[in-house]
């Protein structure tokens, strides 16, 4: 089965400016059509021009701002261009989002407090990560698109408020499979298949734990217990753009980070299928490890 990687670049210039840094988003392309990063470790992520994906949040809503004030946007830069991901805050000083948003980068940036990621906004922190601050699954294997985590240390530590807060991981007690709790997507990924750009509002998407055995049922052969599923009801979940960013639920009463955004069917969105993310639990002790 045929799956894909959901990400793409916006291909753009960055300068720094008085502390906060400008963005050109004049030219924003998918992944698939900078062929950059399909070369070396990505080759084997390549859709066929068959089945290229079309993918988005699909059904879902426009964010109140601030309504995730975990949530990051990255733009991290290849050879090709520079990618949009998601990922979430968990310290002051560290993101935790997809390998594959950042394994062949050289750095890039992390944009905090954002509504409108591509507008300068008096609420958006834009830290600097360098390739030094870039830590892998020391098992991410990009061949199987497994072990997709990695974690980002900032240039500077966020300035926490209302507007940027942290996301809790689950406690490590936790042996939840979060099976059938309702769980959220949130990111700034493509919204319409007509266009090419991402979202330049946060969108999110609430769905439905699936269980595990009905998510290898639909992804035999790659899914795994490091794996957690988003239901595709409505036509709803993760899409290009989206890699890295945050699956989150109400745990004990508190906002729980519980997946990240890794990927989903390469034959389109609108088939009823589930996102599929790298399960936080799983990752717990290397997470916790390599925050700073």
């Amino acid at each position: 089965m045929k799956v894909f990687v959901l990400f793409f670049l916006a291909c753009a210039t960055s300068v720094y400016a008085d502390h906060f840094i400008e963005f050109d988003w004049s030219n924003v392309k998918p992944v698939r059509e900078i062929p950059g990063f399909w070369e070396k470790r990505h080759v084997s992520l390549r859709p066929r021009a068959s089945n290229t994906p079309r993918r988005r949040i699909v059904n879902g809503e426009i964010a109140t701002p601030h309504q995730f004030p975990y949530q990051a946007g990255l733009l991290f830069q290849f050879t090709g261009g520079t990618a949009l991901c998601g990922g979430a805050l968990i310290s002051a000083r560290t993101v935790l989002t997809a390998a594959h948003c950042v394994d062949v980068s050289s750095g890039g940036t992390v944009v905090l407090g954002a509504q409108f990621i591509n507008q300068v906004e008096a609420t958006q922190q834009r830290i600097p990560v360098t390739t030094a601050g870039i830590v892998l699954h020391p098992q991410w294997d990009p061949s199987l698109i497994r072990n997709d985590v990695a974690v980002l240390h900032l240039s500077t530590p966020a300035t926490l408020s209302n507007i940027v807060s942290l996301i809790d991981l689950p406690p490590p007690e936790s042996v939840t499979t979060f099976e059938n709790f309702p769980a959220t997507v949130s990111g700034w990924g493509r919204f319409d298949d007509n266009l090419p750009q991402s979202s330049d509002v946060l969108r999110f998407y609430r769905g439905t734990i699936l269980s595990q055995a009905n998510c290898i049922l639909r992804f035999p052969g790659v899914v795994q217990p490091s794996n957690i599923c988003l239901s595709g009801l409505n036509n709803g979940g993760a899409c290009q753009g989206d890699s890295g960013g945050p699956l989150t639920t109400t745990y004990n009463g508190r906002h729980t980070h519980i997946g990240i955004v890794s990927f989903g069917l390469a034959l389109g969105c609108e088939l009823l299928w589930p996102s599929v993310f790298a399960r936080t639990s799983f990752y717990n002790d290397w997470i916790t490890a390599n925050t700073v």
